[in-house]
């Protein structure tokens, strides 16, 4: 890959050359990194410091060098793929809708960042009853809030070349690129089954309320499965909440439930996933699943075991290109189990 260097005032200065490495990870909804090892030549020494950043071409990707570190030899550098921790909202902020509401942060906690907050997607993913965030570092929000909505967030050179451009962005499902033993793109698949830990069954019960509590069961057990029961203690999800004006509200009955389902779900994915342990490495670039065109970072890919049976969906959580002096590129993927529906 080809790595550009730019002042902050946005002005390419050059190619990054004379590089003896380079590491560089993006991740989804967490801050991607890089480490950069350079030969101390007349270029590298004015243009590689805190002052400039490293845009990947092919993926315009930003890195801002936070960290250079001068050797007899060469420079080692070390920085992050956004500048959002580098302010503080210091207000009191109710998130709702992600987007709109993490963009809306950006804008009142600006205060002069280097950064270019776009029109809105309009993507609907929302914080039920909303969040409120105050006094801690915009990054921490993102990370928070994307996370909780399986969005992702990246700052970028957009298409106009403009640098340091915020971008709230949702993956998808790719049924095309597929990964399996029987491809050839699947690897080193390791399967563990701890059934002392396994839970299908959950008794959730919310707030109290008169002489009985709030509950509802959640029934994952399949046909013929023994029945493994858990409880979950969710008093702290209320049927009344206050926007952001102060005003009341009341949940019906039926999205309380729904509320309470959405529980008992989240824990038991929680519970099993020291209970079911499916080992794998992704061969990224092949035939059938090409990495930067049939899937790319924050997509959800299917998986399949045909060894032991296994099929699921696995969300790219983070890419890693090593590049070393005369080889070729070496890339790795992260990932996580995707419980969530698919759209086919």
């Amino acid at each position: 890959m080809n790595y550009l260097i730019y002042d902050k005032e946005g002005k390419r200065q050059g190619e990054l050359q004379n590089c003896t490495s380079i590491q560089w990870k993006p991740r989804y909804n967490d801050t991607g990194t890089a480490e950069i090892h350079a030969r101390k030549t007349e270029d590298n020494l004015k243009y590689l410091n805190g002052e400039c950043r490293i845009v990947c071409q092919e993926r315009r990707e930003i890195l801002f060098i936070e960290d250079v570190l001068y050797n007899t030899d060469e420079i080692e550098i070390h920085g992050f793929m956004n500048n959002l921790g580098k302010r503080i909202n210091t207000t009191t902020h109710t998130i709702k809708n992600i987007e709109g509401d993490l963009f809306q942060l950006v804008h009142d906690n600006q205060r002069g960042l280097d950064i270019n907050v776009p029109e809105l997607k309009g993507i609907d993913v929302n914080i039920k009853g909303g969040s409120d965030t105050t006094y801690e570092t915009l990054e921490a929000s993102f990370l928070e809030y994307c996370k909780q909505g399986g969005l992702g967030f990246r700052v970028l050179m957009n298409p106009l070349e403009e640098l340091n451009t915020l971008e709230i962005y949702e993956g998808r499902y790719r049924p095309r690129a597929k990964f399996s033993d029987a491809l050839g793109n699947l690897t080193n698949i390791s399967y563990e089954r701890d059934y002392s830990q396994y839970k299908n069954y959950a008794y959730v019960l919310g707030e109290d309320s008169g002489e009985q509590r709030r509950s509802v069961i959640v029934d994952r057990h399949k046909e013929g499965e023994e029945i493994r029961e858990l409880y979950v203690d969710a008093r702290d999800i209320q049927s009344e909440y206050e926007d952001s004006n102060g005003n009341k509200h009341t949940y019906t009955d039926e999205e309380y439930n729904s509320m309470l389902q959405e529980r008992g779900n989240s824990k038991l994915d929680e519970v099993n996933k020291s209970a079911y342990k499916f080992g794998f490495e992704l061969i990224p670039d092949n035939q059938i699943a090409v990495l930067g065109s049939d899937y790319d970072l924050g997509d959800i890919v299917p998986i399949q075991s045909v060894e032991y049976g296994i099929q699921e969906n696995e969300r790219i959580t983070g890419i890693c290109f090593v590049e070393e002096a005369n080889k070729d590129v070496q890339i790795t993927l992260e990932t996580e189990i995707y419980s969530g529906e698919v759209e086919e």
